[in-house]
């Protein structure tokens, strides 16, 4: 009667984990966005935000290959003469590491917690303000060959003959016919900003020469192209002065594009404009300059409202804000260097002092949740003090095993970030559950038999031993959990300014509903088979 009672109540336990964690995962999904950055900008002073200049040249074309990463550069010649040739840097991108989160930095100029787009489930249109909105207002047009996505996530701002899929619907789209549209659209659309996302980008040679051919097309002394990949930004044309040049962000995309169209930056866009590689005119760098940093001036000035740092960054914001105004005095006075230089100044403080503000925000969720990790690390210790010493080292390797697992399968890039719960990541778990479970199946098959007998570690001939291995393969996806957690507050890419403790709950329950079936069957068979107490007990 003792065994039956302890059964049900391990059972009765995972029951209650698995169904709480199951409201606590929906909870999570549901309110995901409310880990967004709370803060807006008045209406008056979006409006206000006019062009500044005219287009350094007539087209702009911006290609975007989202899965080709620099390794992949020795396979594609003509992007290799673009990086000697023009203008070269690496990109660093923002987590989350996803489609649409890339796609609404790119547009918006602003992190994923800021422009409100952290996931791919995300819809609807970006609640930021956006690149492509503010080309439409400034009288200009954009072209478009891409996914849907940039229509979705921007809004109607794309011109009437701009060719959208939808990699649900019409996956069959292929790079030739992405191609022979945006060759279609080059040909004939009087657009001013031409957007080409091919849906293939994983074929690092055949891309190459589709975006060789684009660019024989173009009028290099009168258009520029941008192509953006996974981890880098090649420039070529009009106003563009070759080299290569250190690390930007995503976030710098933005603004610069909006430099080179002569309007302002989105609205929330919190990057730097990439002065170096844009040869602009004096009084339009100038007048860009200054009024990109009165604009940040604005922006910073709200976000740093979100943990009370007004009175910490008082003195920086004072010292950005008299820079500018000598900016505005030496532009009105047509000293343009001058002006520009004090406009670079105030830009550069004002986006150190909003990295160093959103740093803080980033420790300070970091020690709220640390009494949180190590008390729900205090349960797990204490219980290994049930096991003998040799399921205990078993228990342990398991541990080992999977969080060694997680990191080498995240590592060799099988998935884009190291979410546990991305489709890539969840057949992989599932799949070690099966290998052990079949572990134990053989042992059973061994057991009645005797054919398969040399196959059988000695290791399983005990089945709690097995079970213990098994518990321990769930204390690594436990570990896992509680240091992405610690480091980040949800998962281990992606980092909120606040704790998000039903993040934990989702890491933990999406794969225990994997694992735990594992763990419960042989347990039950164990007791079902009445096997002999001193090899079914807890030593």
């Amino acid at each position: 009667m003792e065994r039956w009672f302890k059964l049900g109540a391990v059972v009765m336990a995972i029951a209650v984990l698995v169904i709480a964690g199951l409201f606590w995962q929906r909870g999570l999904e549901r309110s995901r966005e409310n880990y967004a950055t709370k803060f807006s900008l008045s209406h008056e002073l979006v409006a206000a935000r006019k062009p500044i200049g005219q287009p350094v040249a007539e087209r702009l074309v911006i290609i975007v290959l989202e899965q080709i990463a620099k390794e992949t550069l020795p396979e594609m010649p003509f992007l290799n003469a673009l990086q000697s040739e023009g203008a070269y840097r690496p990109l660093i991108s923002p987590p989350p590491h996803e489609s649409k989160p890339t796609l609404a930095v790119l547009s918006s100029g602003a992190w994923p917690e800021i422009n409100g787009v952290i996931s791919d489930r995300f819809d609807r249109q970006i609640p930021a303000d956006n690149l492509f909105r503010r080309i439409a207002e400034a009288g200009l047009s954009t072209a478009l060959v891409g996914h849907r996505w940039w229509q979705q996530l921007n809004g109607p701002y794309f011109r009437s003959e701009s060719l959208f899929y939808d990699g649900e619907k019409s996956g069959s789209l292929t790079d030739q016919q992405a191609f022979a549209a945006a060759s279609e659209l080059l040909q004939h659309s009087s657009a001013d900003v031409f957007l080409i996302h091919f849906p293939g980008s994983d074929r690092p040679a055949g891309l190459d020469r589709l975006v060789e051919n684009l660019a024989q097309a173009l009028t290099w002394e009168a258009d520029i192209l941008l192509v953006i990949t996974k981890d880098s930004l090649f420039a070529f044309g009009q106003r563009i002065l070759p080299g290569v040049y250190g690390p930007a962000e995503f976030t710098d995309v933005a603004p610069t594009v909006a430099a080179l169209l002569g309007i302002a930056a989105p609205t929330e866009a919190h990057g730097r404009i990439l002065w170096d590689l844009l040869d602009l005119p004096a009084n339009q760098r100038a007048l860009l300059a200054t009024s990109h940093s009165q604009y940040l001036a604005e922006f910073i000035s709200a976000y740093v409202e979100i943990g009370g740092y007004q009175k910490i960054v008082r003195n920086l914001l004072s010292e950005a804000a008299l820079l500018i105004d000598e900016a505005e005095r030496f532009a009105r006075a047509a000293m343009y260097e001058a002006a520009f230089r004090k406009a670079v100044a105030a830009e550069s403080i004002l986006i150190d002092t909003m990295h160093k503000v959103r740093q803080d925000l980033i420790w300070r969720g970091y020690w709220l949740r640390l009494p949180v990790v190590l008390l729900l690390s205090a349960g797990p210790v204490a219980g290994l003090r049930l096991l003998d010493g040799r399921r205990k080292i078993l228990l342990a390797v398991g541990a080992v095993v999977q969080t060694g697992f997680f990191w080498l399968f995240y590592r060799l890039g099988a998935a884009k970030s190291t979410s546990l719960f991305l489709a890539v990541g969840i057949p992989a778990y599932l799949a070690l559950g099966l290998v052990l479970a079949a572990v134990w199946g053989l042992r059973r098959l061994a057991e009645k038999t005797q054919l398969f007998s040399p196959l059988v570690p000695g290791y399983w001939s005990n089945l709690l031993d097995y079970s213990a291995a098994l518990v321990g393969v769930f204390a690594g996806l436990l570990l896992t959990a509680l240091l992405a957690f610690l480091a980040t507050g949800s998962k281990l890419i992606w980092y909120y300014p606040q704790p998000a403790l039903l993040a934990l709950g989702k890491l933990m329950v999406s794969q225990a509903l994997y694992l735990l079936p594992a763990v419960i069957t042989p347990l039950i068979i164990a007791y079902w088979d009445n096997i002999p107490k001193e090899t079914s007990s807890v030593d």
